[in-house]
């Protein structure tokens, strides 16, 4: 990771966000914020059984730019090289090769409270509904 990751501006702190909108993946209803990106990218892994770790990093990699830290997906060794503090506030999903990924859960932010904070979760669901990976994200006000 660069230097660059390791500013805090915009970060949640390791505190997942809790939002007033409902947002499902897939049907799945989740509560907190850092859990839209691992949820998509473990429901786009269920529905490509026949894709490697990698690939799926692959595919997942463009999506970087809409995270605070600068990386979604990581492979083993990105994942051990990594700074610990952003190493171990991610979420492992073990694909059918045998092999595993891993999604930041840190920086995520929803409709943020403080000015000038990027709202990191829209932007997330916004490139995802663009991509057209046959990932469906539904949100709503509650």
């Amino acid at each position: 990771m660069s230097a660059e990751d390791d500013n805090d501006e915009g970060l949640s702190d390791n505190q997942p966000q809790k939002s007033d909108w409902k947002i499902k993946v897939n049907g799945i209803e989740l509560t907190l914020a850092n859990s839209i990106p691992y949820t998509t990218i473990e429901q786009y892994v269920k529905s490509h059984p026949e894709m490697t770790a990698q690939e799926v990093i692959n595919v997942w990699e463009p999506f970087k730019k809409c995270s605070a830290r600068k990386w979604v997906v990581a492979n083993k060794d990105e994942i051990e090289n990594m700074n610990p503090r952003y190493a171990n506030y991610s979420y492992k999903i073990n694909c059918s090769d045998g092999t595993s990924l891993w999604v930041n859960k840190d920086g995520w932010m929803h409709h943020p409270i403080v000015e000038g904070r990027r709202d990191t979760i829209s932007e997330f669901i916004n490139a995802v509904k663009e991509a057209d990976l046959g990932i469906i994200i539904t949100e709503e006000s509650i």
